[in-house]
């Protein structure tokens, strides 16, 4: 039996120990959900702020960057100022987010977030500033256009292996085709592979809806390699009101419950993070 003698300079003490933990839980983590689109930006809008909305409820502190603008309607939100008026000095951030909820900011995002993107300044320093805020987020839920990089491929934050990317989708082939390009786009122009949960809209099942989203997966799977799963369905609104149509949240319970359920399953999502370090004084 060979006996290995550690190196005393090499060996980690208790107090080492101590020291390392207190680092780790000085870091902070942001949580990133992109929801791209796939041919319906009123519903897509809809569920990003629905979702936004419930992982509030849930005790996370979060902010929507609404780069459609979509999402606005359906939170009643009536913002003064975009994420540009932020970048270019003219305002404070507390004066282009709107509070909409406990725990929920709103932030419209139509001209920042492109000008951003256009500049190559889009990652993890941009990220970082959400942690470093008065109120940090831990939660930030991006309703997105498709903007393109510089390079031509389709922008995603913070690319992390397997990453969670949120589409969602209706169930007529027109949808599907949508839902698809979208997901090739994303994976065309992305520098690690992404992955994708698909929330059916207008399905009358959970049973119609996955065989749906089992269609957009196979398709995927098949010419892509790429992962998609099921993230859930909104049923038909017993009032008739389509999804991303009505400003009254309250008028479709059927997609709130729905969204309660997507928001309550993706603290298991594996998604983007930003870190950065605990700091004794944030800026505003």
């Amino acid at each position: 039996m060979n006996v290995v003698v550690p190196n005393p300079h090499t060996m980690t003490t208790p107090r080492d120990q101590a020291a390392g933990l207190r680092s780790l839980f000085k870091r902070r983590a942001l949580r990133i959900l992109p929801v791209l689109p796939a041919g319906d930006p009123a519903a897509q809008g809809a569920a990003a702020a629905l979702l936004a909305r419930e992982l509030a409820a849930g005790g996370r502190q979060v902010i929507l960057l609404d780069e459609s603008g979509a999402a606005a309607q359906a939170l009643g939100a009536r913002p003064r100022h975009d994420l540009l008026a932020l970048i270019e000095g003219r305002q404070e951030f507390d004066g282009v987010a709107l509070r909409i909820a406990p725990g929920l900011r709103y932030v419209a995002a139509a001209a920042g977030l492109p000008a951003l993107i256009a500049a190559d300044a889009a990652g993890s320093q941009f990220f970082e500033g959400f942690l470093n805020l008065a109120e940090p987020a831990d939660t930030l839920v991006l309703n997105l256009v498709g903007t393109l990089t510089p390079a031509g491929g389709l922008w995603l934050p913070v690319p992390t292996n397997s990453s969670i990317n949120l589409l969602v989708a209706g169930v007529g082939d027109s949808d599907l085709t949508a839902a698809y390009a979208a997901i090739k786009q994303a994976y065309a122009g992305a520098a690690v592979q992404p992955a994708f949960r698909v929330l059916i809209n207008g399905a009358a099942s959970e049973r119609a809806a996955r065989a749906v989203c089992a269609k957009i997966a196979e398709a995927a799977r098949r010419f892509l390699a790429v992962q998609v799963e099921y993230a859930g369905h909104v049923p038909p609104a017993a009032s008739g009101v389509a999804l991303g149509r009505s400003a009254a949240t309250q008028a479709y319970p059927e997609a709130l419950r729905a969204l309660q359920r997507v928001a309550q399953e993706s603290a298991t999502w594996p998604l983007a993070e930003c870190m950065a370090d605990d700091q004794s004084s944030q800026p505003n």
